[in-house]
């Protein structure tokens, strides 16, 4: 009887190392898989904020949700001004039918790609080029947007730079014709 009952707290102790051991597993793997999920998502938001191009996050009301830092300079602001802000405050106004066509379209069939120009804060205009793509929750509806920037201010003073350089020599070369024409005529 005594060695039954020894029996039964032996097997009783051993079922409670069993399992306390078992739940110890649980909590390491968690943890590790937590520590593993930190590390990774320490990884994305570093990479987020210091990505060459601008990036900022719309929810469906229009209002910024994040911004980088790239994205933020860019608008000539900071990251915590941006945020709350209706992202159509930084397009400027010539632009700003065409980046709501843009916005609609997107909506509707997914990535849209656009240049535009913008305002900054000081009423500075810079270039940009914009991808909108839509940012979906798990169950695939849209939630906002995506807004990917780059500056594309310096490409456009060239382009508008050349564009009058080759304007001054057509201009050049109608004189020049003219000027012959009228010696030939003399």
């Amino acid at each position: 009887m005594f060695s039954q009952i020894m029996q039964i707290i032996v097997l009783g102790l051993f079922a409670a190392i069993v399992a306390s051991s078992f739940v110890l597993y649980l909590f390491l793997s968690s943890r590790r898989k937590q520590d593993e999920l930190t590390a990774r998502m320490a990884d994305a938001l570093f990479a987020f904020d210091h990505a060459l191009s601008g990036i900022a996050r719309v929810n469906l009301d229009g209002v910024f949700v994040s911004v980088n830092r790239k994205f933020a300079e860019s608008a000539g602001s900071t990251q915590e001004l941006l945020l709350k802000r209706d992202w159509r405050s930084f397009i400027h106004p010539m632009s700003l039918e065409n980046v709501e066509s843009g916005y609609s379209r997107m909506l509707l069939g997914g990535p849209v790609n656009l240049q535009v120009q913008c305002l900054r804060p000081d009423q500075v205009v810079w270039d940009a080029e914009l991808l909108l793509t839509p940012a979906q929750d798990r169950s695939n509806r849209i939630i906002g947007h995506y807004c990917f920037t780059l500056d594309i201010t310096t490409q456009k003073e060239l382009e508008r730079t050349i564009e009058a350089l080759q304007s001054t020599l057509v201009e050049s070369a109608c004189i020049d014709e003219e000027l012959a024409n009228r010696r030939v005529s003399r």
